[in-house]
């Protein structure tokens, strides 16, 4: 992470863009709750952490210790036993059971073999970087059309529904826009255009807006002084 936060901001110009990465860890696409807190708090860009990882092994999985612990005591020298032994009788158990346990579990990680990766460079590591942002803000913006158009559909699926009841109610729907307009406020005239938009669109559903048309040009006339709030 140190190496990373180096290569991205360079603060003490100790990396050049031919400086080679050091061995990619393994894991290193898996990072742990206290990983992920130290690239925050070194401001390290994601896509930074996420193209490094792309050459990052999976984190091995380390046996229990107790699967191991047999092959392991029988592959020690008989006289590493028997020194072991005599540690047990003389100092304390408890710390040699530590130090048997922590050279176990090393010996457990080195059994597992990392297979060789190529070095990138500070430039080739930034490049990687650059391009992984890229293709993400490509997908993210064809993720975002896809939405839309998804939402476009449902609305007009709503709206073909809504003038297919409309279209069962025509004239009703003409004598309440009158009643609307003759209350002579603000609210109901903007539930009269609603309902004159309605009737527009489904005149130019069915092909004939002229009659519309019409009745639309008439009710101007009738309430000349409120024409300001028609279509």
């Amino acid at each position: 992470m140190g190496w990373l936060s180096a290569a991205e901001g360079d603060e003490f110009g100790c990396l050049g863009e031919d400086e080679p990465e050091p061995p990619v860890p393994a894991g290193l696409g898996d990072l742990t709750p206290s990983l992920r807190a130290l690239a925050e708090f070194l401001s390290i860009d994601s896509d930074l952490v996420e193209a490094a990882a792309e050459l990052s092994p999976p984190a091995p999985q380390v046996a229990p210790v107790e699967a191991n612990l047999d092959a392991w005591i029988a592959g020690l020298p008989a006289a590493e036993k028997d020194a072991l032994l005599c540690r047990v009788v003389r100092e304390s158990p408890v710390v040699v059971q530590r130090e048997m346990l922590r050279r176990l579990r090393a010996a457990s990680c080195a059994a597992v073999a990392t297979p060789s990766r190529p070095r990138r460079t500070v430039a080739e590591l930034l490049a990687a970087r650059d391009r992984l942002a890229t293709e993400k803000r490509r997908q993210a913006a064809i993720e975002a059309a896809r939405e839309e158009a998804r939402r476009r559909e449902q609305d007009e699926r709503l709206r073909q529904w809504r003038l297919g009841q409309l279209a069962k109610r025509v004239p009703e729907t003409w004598r309440q826009v009158g009643d609307l307009i003759e209350k002579r406020q603000g609210k109901y005239y903007d539930e009269a255009v609603s309902l004159l938009t309605g009737l527009r669109d489904l005149a130019e559903r069915e092909e004939s807006p002229e009659g519309t048309a019409e009745r639309i040009a008439e009710l101007r006339e009738t309430y000349r002084r409120g024409a300001t709030f028609f279509l």
